[in-house]
């Protein structure tokens, strides 16, 4: 770390303390006081700029991770709230529309007000928005489980 290689930068202070017994005779005694001063800095200088970098750049790529989950969260709830709305329109106004239209069409055919080409038109329209309202519904699902998924992941 950055505080391990600044302390390589102050001097350190070293004691040493012994008992010898010389043929058979004690009582000698050595003491040894050292004193350890750094006089070259250069490579514990490079180490520690080193470690700062390093700690800079895991810092930027942590806020680079957070920016881009960032970003797509927001793009999931973007794309969540489309399909939300885009399910809403159909279920509660086009799906009516389309049955109302796929009745009357029924209706105009057996009184015979409309020819069998435009029946078959009038139908085919309103099969086409049944089978749109049900893509946006599948797609609305698959972006719920989507951003489900990812608020379950990230937290």
């Amino acid at each position: 770390t950055i505080k391990e290689r600044r302390s390589q930068f102050l001097p350190q202070l070293q004691g040493q303390y012994g008992r010898q017994q010389i043929a058979g005779q004690s009582g000698f005694y050595q003491y040894q006081i050292g004193i350890r001063i750094p006089l070259f800095f250069g490579p514990e200088l490079g180490r520690t700029q080193s470690a700062k970098i390093q700690r800079d750049i895991a810092g930027q790529n942590l806020r680079q991770n957070q920016l881009e989950l960032n970003a797509a969260y927001q793009g999931m709830k973007e794309q969540y709230l489309k399909w939300l709305n885009s399910w809403n329109y159909y279920r509660d106004e086009a799906l009516p529309l389309a049955q109302e239209q796929r009745d009357g069409a029924i209706l105009a055919y057996r009184e015979g007000a409309i020819d069998y080409v435009t029946f078959l038109q009038n139908i085919r329209d309103a099969i086409r928005i049944e089978v749109d309202s049900w893509n946006a519904f599948g797609n609305y699902l698959d972006s719920r489980y989507q951003l489900e998924y990812y608020l379950k992941t990230t937290n």
